[in-house]
């Protein structure tokens, strides 16, 4: 029997939200929607399965700046691109990998807000129809889930996230520029 968990703060709450209907690998259903998960199933991560200690809802009012989301369309990020667009949280941790993010900050990879994000071609806010929830997950610890795609976090027990450093507004800036500057010439040479 899985363990019980409390569920977290509003604020790890707001890192980790995904739209309904967002497509997560399990390991016995294949992909289904997030909210379909349930306490016993596993997702696949970037480190093998991970057991599912705790799902809830919030309703995007609760949580989201203004009651808006954040779509992150296909081709949006390159490489690190969702093949359909995902809906998260304003405040969503995406993992962004990029040669910019080596040069700026000498990491391989960060997580940059959704909101941060906004800008770049593709990434849009969204005003959701009223009654519209995000969906939490907590797995047995912080890891990296792949949603159609789109690399993001989910929250561990305590509302931590994974290791990955998480970039401030200043720095997400920085590299939003520079990921819209070369994916814009990209669009334009293709």
């Amino acid at each position: 029997m899985a363990a019980k968990v409390a569920a977290p703060s509003p604020e790890a709450l707001a890192r980790s939200a995904y739209g309904p209907a967002t497509g997560v690998m399990t390991d016995e259903d294949g992909l289904i929607p997030i909210e379909w998960l349930q306490i016993g199933h596993h997702v696949v991560t970037h480190e093998g399965l991970a057991g599912v200690l705790w799902t809830g809802t919030t309703p995007v009012f609760d949580l989201a700046e203004g009651g808006d989301s954040v779509v992150i369309a296909p081709d949006a990020l390159g490489d690190a691109s969702p093949g359909v667009p995902v809906t998260v949280g304003p405040k969503h941790l995406v993992l962004v990998r990029h040669p910019g993010v080596v040069l700026h900050f000498a990491e391989e990879a960060v997580f940059v807000e959704a909101r941060d994000l906004l800008g770049i071609n593709g990434i849009t806010r969204a005003r959701p129809a009223s009654g519209a929830i995000f969906v939490h997950v907590v797995l047995e610890r912080p890891v990296l889930i792949e949603t159609q795609g789109l690399w993001s976090s989910t929250l561990d027990p305590q509302g931590d996230v994974a290791k990955v450093p998480v970039l401030h507004e200043g720095e997400a800036a920085v590299l939003r520029d520079v990921l819209a500057r070369e994916w814009a010439e990209q669009r334009q040479s293709a």
